[in-house]
């Protein structure tokens, strides 16, 4: 009896321990959850500094661009003169009714130029744009060398731009760099915006003022917003024009189709014609209110939209092909689609027109427009057509002056009869 009173005392001692035990590790787990709860919030609460830290960052870039950009719009009355040389009493005679205040400013420290530069504020952006388009004009004026001008009594490395904050002529010099690397011809700045351009358009406008054309029609021009008429063209044309931005594309770059009419004609953009491929419509207005319309158009390849688009623009305005002279020119890329002369050799007939093409060939026939063009480009594809409803166009060649470098298109020139116009559609 005494042994078992014994051994159950044990037992209940073990038990006790056990109790004991288990306690303890229940306040270590309570612990444990806690310390676990503490460091969750923790966890939560460096999450929401680390976002709201974030999102002051992007604030304060966001603010630190419009502060920027405000700076910059503050100087969009003024230009930046280099290479005047600093000299006392020079007291040049400045309009005051046009600028509100001349200073000059240091240059940097790394800068070669130790002159320092000259600060104009206009009081109209107009004539400040005025005396840029001037200055540009003289630039382009010159064959080779520099952009600096020489003007005599002043600078003999005078150099007009726009007035641009600091970070604007980081970012330009870093543009510059990369054009160069990219092979861009140009980079310039217009308001602060920057653009590039590939091709010579020094060259492309020398050889429109070496050229006596009535009407231009160009395809694939590649222009931006920020690119002068002025730039391209003399003051002998009134210019018409649609940028990949003005119309649906898939791409960013590219495109883009333009006319240029000479000024001694009455002419007009008709945009209420204008489908939403990469088409420009105009009208010359002739004698006795007959009139011309004029249609410049550039569909790419494979891109069904823009084909779609052109049909269902020509059907909705097919009452204008049957009332009024039509002359259609482009690069409309129906490379399957071969021609065959026709009705004593005066016009093509359109032949092997495959699926993509034929609502674009019905089109035509149903307008009753004529097929002139049977100059093939590089690939021997005849992707370039000229197309008039009643007999506008004789002598279609291969002109003898290119505006720029030939490439795959060749450059196209033909009389119009109706205005006695040398059109040229280049792509």
């Amino acid at each position: 009896m005494q042994e078992l009173i014994a051994e159950i005392r044990q037992q209940q001692g073990q038990q006790i321990s056990l109790i004991i035990t288990e306690t303890f590790c229940s306040d270590k787990v309570s612990d444990f959850e806690e310390h676990l709860s503490k460091f969750d919030h923790y966890i939560k609460k460096t999450e929401k500094l680390q976002e709201e830290n974030g999102a002051l960052k992007l604030e304060v870039s966001s603010l630190k661009v419009r502060v920027n950009n405000l700076d910059q719009i503050s100087r969009l009355n003024n230009i930046e003169i280099q290479g005047v040389p600093e000299k006392q009493n020079v007291n040049y005679k400045v309009q005051l009714d046009k600028v509100k205040y001349i200073h000059r400013v240091p240059t940097s420290k790394d800068s070669v130029n130790k002159m320092k530069n000259i600060i104009v504020r206009f009081i109209s952006r107009k004539d400040r744009d005025d005396i840029l388009i001037t200055a540009k004009a003289k630039r382009l004026q010159r064959e080779r060398g520099s952009p600096k001008m020489v003007i005599q009594g002043v600078s003999d490395q005078l150099y007009i731009k726009e007035h641009l904050i600091i970070e604007n002529k980081v970012l330009y010099k870093e543009a510059r760099a990369f054009a160069k690397e990219n092979r861009f011809k140009y980079v310039w700045c217009k308001n602060g915006k920057y653009q590039g351009l590939r091709s010579n358009s020094n060259q492309f406008y020398h050889n429109i003022y070496a050229t006596n054309h009535d009407v231009i029609c160009l395809t694939e021009t590649w222009l931006k917003d920020g690119i002068c008429d002025s730039e391209l063209f003399n003051e002998r044309y009134s210019i018409f024009s649609r940028d990949r931005a003005s119309y649906a594309s898939q791409k960013k770059d590219g495109g883009g189709v333009l006319i240029a009419v000479n000024t001694s004609l009455s002419s007009r953009r008709c945009p209420q014609l204008e489908s939403g491929a990469a088409d420009v419509w105009i009208v010359i207005d002739g004698k006795n209110d007959d009139k011309l319309y004029v249609c410049c158009v550039y569909l790419p390849p494979n891109d069904a939209y823009a084909y779609a688009s052109f049909v269902s623009s020509l059907e909705s305005n097919k009452r204008l092909f049957h009332q009024h002279n039509v002359l259609m020119v482009g690069e409309f890329n129906l490379p399957t689609v071969s021609c065959s002369l026709v009705h004593d050799n005066t016009f093509l007939e359109p032949l092997q027109v495959d699926e993509k093409s034929s609502s674009l060939i019905d089109m035509f026939s149903l307008l009753e427009l004529m097929q002139l063009n049977s100059i093939h480009n590089f690939n021997n594809k005849l992707l370039d057509l000229i197309l008039s409803n009643k007999d506008l166009v004789k002598d279609v060649s291969r002109a003898d002056d290119s505006f720029v470098e030939e490439d795959d298109h060749p450059v196209i020139s033909f009389v119009g009869i109706w205005i006695n116009s040398g059109v040229v559609v280049h792509s």
